[in-house]
């Protein structure tokens, strides 16, 4: 399976009600639409391009899910960064975007959120 996806991020949580799931650490989270029942296990999928990097102290949106963590990594493919992160509840994630000038690259160490719609989500399995 992991070849046929590509390169994601996979998400597991307990559904909590009000569209979200609650993944170790007791942080929650939105997700896609649909019929999850309270208290199901859910895994999800979150594309390494659909995550947006803000500042730690940047606003973001309503209805947008975030998590605070730390760069662990960067490395430069072609014009595309990837950028990883370990986020407050010991889960790694992975964003990747178009390489940008030197002087305004995140660095390893950098405090940052991860953003990205519920609706960039998939669901994997329940």
């Amino acid at each position: 399976m992991a070849e046929f996806i590509g390169e994601s991020n996979l998400i597991c949580g307990r559904v909590t009600g009000g569209g979200r799931i609650t993944m170790t650490g007791n942080r929650s989270i939105a997700v896609p639409a649909g019929a999850w029942d309270e208290g199901s296990e859910l895994t999800l999928m979150v594309r390494p391009e659909k995550i947006r990097l803000a500042g730690a102290h940047d606003t973001v949106a309503d209805g947008v899910n975030d998590l605070s963590g730390e760069v662990a990594s960067v490395s430069f493919v072609g014009g595309m960064t990837r950028v990883t992160v370990k986020v407050e509840n010991s889960l790694t994630i992975t964003a990747k975007m178009m390489s940008e000038r030197a002087e305004s690259r995140v660095q390893p160490g950098a405090p940052v959120r991860l953003c990205w719609s519920p609706t960039d989500m998939v669901v994997l399995k329940e």
